[in-house]
């Protein structure tokens, strides 16, 4: 994992409207981001924007938005296989443990896709 970089995906089709249910964020993302908030990078975090240009008039239908949900998952995914590679020095290091607990159902919410 790398710490304080994030991911942004943003779209548009091929006329320029954006793609519906994205979050409308009209203006500069330093003044409309709430730094330090759950689901928002934090103050001084790398984003890396993926901007996805899909078919015109797909916005509001599950192709396109999951389209652009796809693609950004196949750039993360390359990111992801080079830190895999990273030899270099571990500066912090978290375990995760699968912990079950009797009588309470399983739970995981993996991603949320408008739709």
């Amino acid at each position: 994992m790398a710490d304080g970089v994030v991911f942004m995906l943003t779209g548009v089709d091929e006329y320029g409207v954006q793609i519906h249910e994205f979050g409308s964020s009209e203006g500069f993302l330093d003044e409309k981001m709430y730094f330090g908030h759950p689901g928002c990078a934090d103050e001084g975090d790398i984003i890396i924007r993926c901007h996805a240009v899909i078919k015109r008039l797909t916005g509001m239908t599950r192709p396109g938005p999951f389209a652009a949900h796809k693609c950004e998952d196949y750039i993360i995914q390359a990111v992801r296989n080079e830190l895999k590679k990273y030899d270099g020095e571990v500066v912090r290091e978290e375990v995760c443990e699968d912990l079950r607990r009797k009588g309470n159902p399983r739970v995981v919410l993996v991603k949320e896709i408008m739709g």
